[in-house]
């Protein structure tokens, strides 16, 4: 009596047990093209990561600019591996949350930085368009003075008293700036004064 009770319960747990074996077996092949095609875009993020900052190198000399895009680039292609092999394995329902929730968070961090996010995209329109260069002697912002390094960040100049000024890259990008090198010449208005009784021809 009490084996067959033992029985009743054991039996349902070791046919579901069964079940769940056939079920896993038969998902292995799906495991494995998943975690090979996991591989292979990972050594494609590699390799686009790379032939990306060959390319901008020739283009911009702005090593921070070079250097975010080769690692947009990789993350892209990861993610897009990482897509695919979900989709293998038949969780597209994980696909859309993860999408879904990717969207979210990017709509947050864009507007908890703000301030941020526009001066990273204006030194990269900065590096892409080269208005100023290192060495350039510019006025913008209220200060005069010898580009030293061009960030994504920021723009740094020399002020050429001792001092170093960090302007934010927004504040390039949004308001004039006068370049007094971009030409390779200058003028220079003296002014002076000149006696009535001088002959001026």
């Amino acid at each position: 009596m009490l084996f067959l009770q033992i029985s009743k319960i054991v039996n349902p747990i070791f046919s579901k047990l069964d079940k769940w074996f056939d079920l896993g077996i038969g998902f292995v092949p799906n495991i494995i093209i998943a975690i090979l095609l996991l591989v292979i875009f990972r050594y494609l993020a590699g390799y686009g990561g790379r032939l990306m900052s060959k390319g901008l190198s020739r283009a911009s000399h702005n090593e921070a600019l070079v250097s975010l895009i080769s690692s947009l680039t990789r993350i892209i292609i990861i993610t897009t591996g990482l897509f695919f092999a979900l989709g293998i394995l038949g969780l597209d329902k994980t696909v859309t949350s993860l999408v879904a929730g990717a969207g979210v968070l990017a709509l947050a961090v864009g507007f908890a930085f703000q301030d941020l996010t526009t001066n990273f995209i204006s030194g990269a329109f900065i590096a892409i368009q080269r208005p100023i260069k290192v060495g350039d002697i510019i006025e913008t912002n209220g200060f005069t003075g010898k580009v030293k390094s061009i960030n994504l960040r920021s723009v740094i100049i020399d002020n050429l008293a001792g001092q170093q000024i960090e302007i934010p890259s927004k504040d390039i990008f949004q308001k004039p700036i006068t370049n007094f090198t971009y030409s390779g010449e200058r003028r220079v208005q003296v002014e002076c004064g000149i006696s009535f009784t001088e002959d001026l021809c």
